[in-house]
């Protein structure tokens, strides 16, 4: 299952330390994620916020369908990502 996200940097740093970021359980990115990652980014940290499995932009099926379970997955999935990335 593909997960949406956005990637935030930080100006003027090539290495930053990263947040991971996703709604708690059911909400998708949309809702105020960007502004708490928005602060982030501008005070040096690389945030990655994004959607849930079944929710959002987010790929999986059912649609709405809440597994935390596979969230807690796709949460290392995401970190995982993340530490790929200088």
């Amino acid at each position: 299952v593909a997960l949406k996200g956005w990637l935030y940097l930080p100006k003027d740093s090539i290495k930053a330390p990263a947040i991971v970021m996703s709604h708690g359980y059911n909400c998708i990115k949309e809702l105020y994620l960007d502004k708490f990652a928005e602060v982030f980014a501008e005070n040096g940290f690389a945030v990655l916020a994004y959607d849930n499995r079944n929710l959002g932009e987010s790929g999986g099926e059912v649609r709405q369908e809440l597994d935390p379970w596979q969230q807690v997955k796709d949460y290392r999935h995401a970190i995982t990502f993340m530490q790929t990335h200088e």
